[in-house]
């Protein structure tokens, strides 16, 4: 069980979760509701006061109301969805995670034991009728080292024993849980202390789902160990593949998408592609390996999966998949892909410039992570009023600072290319989190990526 004074803010504007969380107390619509034959405790699952009784199951009571705060759907696949359960004045979180195809039986039972691996963790129900699985907050069946780490019972010794050669001792207060992603990763922040001062630090542990740690990992201690770097980023203070646990410092700033608005927009992109560049000449992993030719399959895949909900927007869906096979399929030599860059991975502070989250760093063509900025610094300055002027000159600016740093440039029409896969993917991502009105959004940027 888990207060909401225990992490700080949390729960506020769907910060957990970022910006792909539900606002407290949001419905859907009767016209957004998907149908999904495969899933048939979908429209269960998206009511709130439908799935109440089923969430009691799992609470061991019967909670006051609840509100859905992040949904995760794979149509045909499965669905998980985060609830916020209040009862007096206390809430706490459960998942509710329904299949399409039931999991095997030792795939359950593996996730009963690192359920009850957890003490004082509440361990999983599966619903076999149902097809649902359910598990209470700090339980996440992919996650298996969370329970240890966040709530009643939880243990320090692994992240002491993780720290021993850093001479950082952790202050005694709860962990605040940064963000959540179901089923994928869990970024929790900490006070620690240098062994001789008395100075206090945050330090984040990344809790991540299995395969995944050792690349962060690699990708974070190449980056922070570079000569001519010129920009913040986290030092990497240990790792643990078998917990698939990645410890890492704190760097300053806010993010630079909450600072758009406020002028100096050019100067900031062109720090923006010189930093990345600086990433691009790290050594590339050696998996996983992203493509163009992967991207256009991927991108094809969700498309497909996505039609039959959003039937006004496949039109757009195909012309954006037209325009990219138009573009062809060159790669360029790998480098180490940030992965995800955009607005909200750039912390600014002052003068400074810090790089955060390689959470999905890859070895790829350069032009992925320039396309993926460009579409995220167009969309974000349109939405706090940036002129169209201003972003066009933030976009050569950005696209400069990586040619001067870099010595070369992706062509023009890959960089375009990856641009729109990124917003399409955007398109179809209000699609995968079902927040109130995704209808509509996703037929906009789909709209948009096809323009």
């Amino acid at each position: 069980m888990l207060a909401t004074d225990r992490i700080t803010g949390s729960f506020e504007g769907g910060r957990m979760f970022r910006n792909k969380g539900w606002p407290l107390g949001g419905v859907l619509a009767p016209d957004e509701l998907p149908s999904d034959p495969a899933l048939p405790m979908l429209g269960l699952l998206l009511d709130v006061g439908a799935a109440l009784p089923l969430l009691s199951r799992a609470a061991g009571s019967r909670p006051d109301s609840c509100s859905i705060r992040h949904v995760r759907y794979r149509p045909g696949r499965g669905c998980s969805v985060v609830y916020e359960l209040f009862d007096g004045g206390t809430s706490r979180l459960a998942l509710a995670r329904a299949f399409g195809e039931a999991p095997s039986r030792r795939r359950l039972e593996r996730w009963q034991r690192r359920a009850e691996g957890g003490e004082g963790s509440a361990p999983i129900q599966w619903l076999e009728d149902e097809r649902v699985l359910l598990s209470e907050w700090p339980v996440d069946p992919r996650l298996r080292a969370l329970p240890s780490l966040v709530g009643p019972g939880a243990s320090r010794k692994r992240l002491r024993r993780l720290l021993r050669g850093t001479e950082l001792s952790l202050l005694p207060d709860d962990p605040e849980v940064v963000s959540w992603k179901p089923g994928r990763s869990c970024l929790l922040s900490y006070r620690a202390r240098p062994g001789s001062g008395s100075l206090e630090r945050p330090l984040y542990v990344r809790v991540l789902r299995r395969g995944v740690s050792a690349g962060i990992a690699r990708a974070m201690r190449e980056v922070h160990a570079r000569p001519d770097r010129r920009f913040g980023a986290a030092e990497l203070l240990a790792h643990c593949d078998r917990d698939e646990l990645v410890v890492h410092s704190s760097v300053p700033g806010r993010e630079l998408a909450a600072s758009l608005g406020e002028g100096g927009l050019s100067r900031q992109a062109r720090r923006c592609g010189r930093a990345l560049a600086t990433i691009h000449s790290c050594p590339p992993l050696h998996r996983p390996v992203r493509t163009t030719g992967d991207e256009l399959r991927s991108l094809e895949s969700a498309a497909r999966a996505a039609e039959p909900l959003i039937p006004e927007a496949v039109g757009a869906l195909g012309r954006v998949l037209a325009r990219a096979h138009g573009a062809g399929r060159r790669d360029s030599p790998n480098v180490l892909l940030h992965g995800d860059f955009s607005t909200g991975q750039v912390l600014v502070d002052g003068e400074g410039l810090s790089v955060i989250d390689f959470e999905r760093a890859a070895a790829g063509d350069a032009a992925i992570d320039l396309g993926s900025f460009v579409a995220r610094l167009e969309l974000r300055g349109r939405e706090v009023g940036v002129d169209e002027d201003s972003l066009s000159r933030a976009v050569d600016a950005f696209l400069e600072g990586h040619e001067e740093a870099s010595g070369g440039a992706p062509e023009p029409e890959l960089v375009d290319m990856h641009r729109r896969i990124a917003v399409a993917r955007l398109g179809l991502q209000a699609v995968r989190h079902l927040r109130p009105g995704w209808r509509a959004e996703a037929a906009r940027l789909v709209e948009l990526a096809a323009s």
